[in-house]
């Protein structure tokens, strides 16, 4: 289901999804780009979970 544009809270533009996913990947930004930094991941936790759910 796809959102209806709104209101800016600050600036009382029209907003759309888009505008949401800038602001999400803003508040965000730090933990994305440390992401790159660490060589560590939780996929294989992920994949046996999916492996538990699945059985």
């Amino acid at each position: 289901m796809q959102k209806k544009p709104h209101n800016c809270p600050c600036c009382g533009a029209r907003t759309s999804i888009v505008h949401d996913c800038a602001k999400t990947m803003q508040n965000w930004s730090a933990g994305i780009l440390n992401s790159f930094d660490c060589p560590y991941t939780n996929g294989f936790t992920e994949g046996v979970n999916n492996k538990i759910k699945v059985a």
